[in-house]
């Protein structure tokens, strides 16, 4: 009898331990699906954030619109400025918000190839100026006085070669810049023309 009982006392551990042993398993098992499963969903979840944060672009082109004035003569002299419109260039994806700055650039060539450069002594190749005036938004009011100087920089006129009308090539810098004013992005508009009539500038 004591036989039989130690046998089926046996085997009711033997049992017991199997069970224990299994459910231990499944607790583990179940943890570590639970913290793939969190893995999972934290790169989903990062995935998505860097989906929906733009990201800077650098746009190939946007447009100047034709000056309001058309054809007629602009008498840089006797007039205040000249008005330049533009749509906005698309930095960013999904075209999100963005602090760009803007610049008016004049040639009387047509010619944007070289810069004309306040520090150099020797600007006769230069054929366009950049404006110092910035823009915040895309229009400017472009101070006629400015154009003139650009013009003068540009030709060297004496006081009597300045010719009585000159067309003027105009075209608008678009720049985005950092925290520390380092340009990261920019692109240059469309070439828009208007007709003057220069007067001399005496330069310094």
């Amino acid at each position: 009898g004591n036989k039989r009982l130690n046998t089926w006392f046996s085997a009711c551990c033997s049992t017991l331990a199997n069970l224990i042993i299994k459910q231990t398993l499944m607790k583990k098992i179940f943890s570590y699906a639970m913290m793939m499963v969190a893995t999972m969903v934290a790169f989903t979840s990062c995935d998505s954030d860097r989906d929906s944060n733009p990201e800077l672009l650098t746009p190939t082109e946007f447009t100047v619109n034709n000056p309001a004035v058309g054809d007629a003569l602009v008498d840089l002299e006797k007039s205040k400025s000249v008005e330049l419109t533009w749509s906005q260039p698309q930095f960013t994806t999904m075209n999100a918000p963005v602090a760009a700055k803007y610049q008016v650039q004049v040639s009387s060539t047509g010619s944007f190839t070289t810069k004309y450069n306040e520090e150099a002594e020797d600007n006769s190749s230069a054929d366009y100026v950049v404006l110092d005036d910035v823009y915040p938004l895309c229009k400017a009011d472009v101070p006629t006085a400015s154009i003139a100087t650009a013009l003068a920089k540009l030709n060297k006129w004496e006081e009597d070669q300045v010719p009585a009308e000159q067309k003027v090539s105009m075209r608008v810098r678009a720049f985005v810049q950092d925290a520390s004013m380092v340009t990261v992005s920019e692109v240059t508009s469309n070439v828009v023309t208007i007709n003057a009539v220069p007067y001399y500038v005496v330069l310094t």
